[in-house]
């Protein structure tokens, strides 16, 4: 079985998005189709023709992963359903998508036990390889094998990639009318969204990533240094850190931050640096502006002690 890596869901908000090449490819793309972003883990389902396995975006993992083997009998008739149509030049079949409810994230109460949601696949045949597909070939394998119900829920249809982006992001949840969405993810309905990372999200104001910009200094002076030091601790905060989390995986502890640090601190760094065009730094000046002390460590263990110990 092939483990193929998840294109990663970009920020519509940072300025290296809006400068990107998949950003100036969307420009030219009709019909777009925007949905609910869950607050959950990235999870797949790879199927073949002698069972299946779970990854994350990065990896295959085992049942104990986020504890998702207690919800396993969910997709196990959608797996045996994707065998039952599977052409027969198919070597697998993998559905991506996210686990969510009870135990898994608690940034948003759905109001209901764990469950699988899915919005997007990609197949491995004799012939070509891999291949994605995309949305709509996806809604239609999902209908037929009669699992459409397992689908992200749908928000709208747009002609448009400016009308799907300009979604109202502050809305009520799908699986609970009294929660706040996380926010929306928007995708095209006719173009796969590789290889040039045709998905993007934005979030709603209580769950976004990064801080914006409210300085672009001219000089690095001592005080510029500090003041931009206090800025970057704005982007190593809890959603920064449950965004590595489902990277990675569940911590261990509350104090098993070492595998976390590096993705949490390129993360914001890349982002920080994307809303600071034109920001010249030394060496000396980066470490200064990038040496938060103790508060990733800190904000890792509030993290882990609000949403993972039992």
């Amino acid at each position: 079985m092939e483990f193929h890596k998840w294109p990663k869901i970009e920020n519509i908000e940072t300025e290296r998005l809006r400068n990107s090449r998949a950003f100036q490819k969307a420009q030219t793309i009709e019909n777009w189709v925007a949905t609910e972003k869950i607050d959950g883990v990235n999870i797949a389902v790879n199927i073949d023709h002698e069972g299946y396995r779970i990854s994350s975006r990065n990896q295959f993992v085992d049942s104990d992963f986020y504890g998702v083997s207690t919800a396993l009998h969910q997709v196990e008739p959608l797996v045996e359903a994707i065998q039952r149509s599977f052409f027969p030049d198919f070597v697998q079949f993998t559905l991506q998508g996210e686990f969510f409810g009870q135990k898994v994230m608690r940034r948003v109460d759905y109001k209901i036990p764990q469950a699988f949601r899915f919005f997007g696949c990609y197949v491995i045949n004799e012939a070509s390889g891999y291949q994605r597909w995309h949305w709509q070939a996806f809604i239609d394998v999902m209908r037929d094998v009669g699992y459409e119900f397992m689908i992200v829920p749908v928000i709208g249809h747009y002609r448009h990639f400016e009308d799907a982006i300009a979604v109202k992001k502050e809305r009520a949840s799908f699986f609970n009318p009294e929660a706040r969405a996380e926010g929306i993810v928007v995708q095209p309905m006719d173009v796969p969204i590789e290889p040039d990372g045709l998905i993007f999200k934005n979030k709603s104001e209580t769950f976004r990533e990064n801080r914006l910009p409210s300085m672009k200094p001219t000089d690095a002076d001592r005080a510029v240094i500090n003041r931009l030091n206090a800025e970057f601790k704005g982007y190593v905060n809890e959603a920064r850190v449950l965004s590595a989390i489902t990277k990675i995986g569940r911590p261990k502890s509350i104090t098993d931050f070492k595998p976390y640090a590096s993705e949490i601190f390129s993360d914001a760094w890349a982002d920080f640096v994307a809303d600071h065009p034109g920001l010249e730094l030394t060496g000396g000046d980066v470490r200064a502006v990038r040496n938060v002390g103790s508060h990733a460590y800190w904000t890792f263990q509030q993290t882990y002690q609000k949403h993972f110990k039992e």
